[in-house]
């Protein structure tokens, strides 16, 4: 049974609650990515988020420290210099918490939107192929004819 949406849950669509973290003394506000920094995220995130899935930051930092300080930074608004300098305890936390964010925003509200966008572009699709007939019209007045016949 779903559970009926709240007023909170409406207003996180258009302004999400950002994730407060203190890291060495600095508060950091922590909110899902911007389409702007996407892309720049995902290649630097790239090489090592197998392991952030895998729960594995101590790997992650160890063997793509410098990837992580990227992604890290990208997400967070934080100087690369600045990460650089923190110890790994605060960057663990620090990196949980980016992608805590983004994980939680995009298994909750991107991949569902996608999906359902997805399955009525397929639906379109299968319409305008002719496969599948408008509703009110027979088969013959809504198919196009095949380009190589």
């Amino acid at each position: 049974m779903a559970m009926a949406k709240t007023e909170t849950d409406t207003l996180e669509v258009f302004a999400p609650t950002p994730r407060e973290v203190e890291i060495a003394g600095r508060k950091l506000a922590i909110l899902p990515l911007k389409m702007r920094q996407l892309p720049g995220f995902a290649r630097a995130a790239a090489p090592f988020m197998a392991l952030i899935v895998d729960a594995d930051y101590m790997g992650a930092l160890t063997a793509h420290g410098p990837a992580v300080c990227d992604a890290v930074a990208i997400a967070s608004g934080a100087e690369r210099d600045w990460l650089d300098e923190l110890y790994p305890d605060d960057m663990v936390r620090l990196t949980a918490a980016v992608f805590e964010v983004n994980l939680d925003f995009f298994a909750h509200r991107l991949l569902p939107m996608t999906k359902e966008k997805g399955e009525c572009m397929a639906a379109l699709m299968k319409e305008w192929s002719g496969d599948t007939p408008s509703p009110g019209s027979p088969a013959a007045a809504t198919a196009l004819p095949n380009a190589l016949s």
